[in-house]
């Protein structure tokens, strides 16, 4: 972390530091990261990360580990079947959407529950890395769950419905609350990135999205 080292002996008084993969490479590093941002920091920062599972894989981790810390069997085979250690948003929207297709009630409050396990292993495994704030879930909502459009492409929503996307990111937070680590959530994106043309993380002009009433 020698960029951490350089800014730390600035004079700039540093609010909060955003960790990605360079530094967090595996459950280890990233919290040697977070202790070393502590430790140098005039006031205790703000250390935040993206843990959405997926192909967003800003921390590594193995599948094992997920585990130990209570990712549910179920979620752990969605994530093997795509060569990852957690899965993507887009794999468990698909899943609970098949439930709501077959009125599949019971399993539709299964899954449910399984989210707030979900919520509630990630928010564990924050903590004991050091994370302040983990920005998550990603609330946008796409048009075309199989299109092209770059959040698709990466599985970084549950889908194109209102209904999904609100019933299990509403599952995870609450699951990620009830953990009591202390550790915050920020359900994140903007309303309509989802549906924008072009990826706005790396275009000047990414172009304006088109938002409906249900949206």
């Amino acid at each position: 972390t020698d960029w951490l080292t350089d800014w730390l002996k600035s004079n700039e008084t540093i609010g909060g530091v955003h960790i990605f993969r360079s530094d967090a490479r595996t459950l280890d590093e990233a919290n040697r990261t977070a202790i070393e941002i502590m430790a140098k920091s005039k006031i205790p920062p703000f250390v935040t990360m993206d843990i959405v599972g997926g192909f967003t894989r800003h921390l590594g981790l193995t599948r094992e580990e997920a585990k130990e810390y209570g990712v549910p069997e179920e979620f752990l085979r969605m994530a093997a079947e795509k060569g990852i250690e957690l899965p993507s948003q887009e794999d468990i929207g698909r899943a609970f959407k098949i439930l709501v297709n077959k009125k599949d009630y019971q399993g539709q409050i299964r899954f449910r529950k399984q989210m707030e396990e979900y919520g509630a292993a990630i928010s564990r495994m924050c903590r004991d890395i050091g994370i302040v704030v983990n920005f998550a879930p990603v609330l946008d909502i796409v048009e075309n769950i199989d299109g092209d459009q770059f959040m698709e492409k990466n599985g970084e929503t549950y889908g194109n419905s209102t209904h999904t996307v609100m019933v299990l990111a509403f599952h995870y937070i609450k699951g990620f609350q009830s953990a009591g680590t202390e550790t915050m959530i920020a359900p994140k994106h903007f309303a309509g990135t989802g549906k924008m043309p072009s990826n706005p993380h790396e275009e000047t002009d990414p172009g304006v999205s088109r938002m409906e009433s249900r949206d």
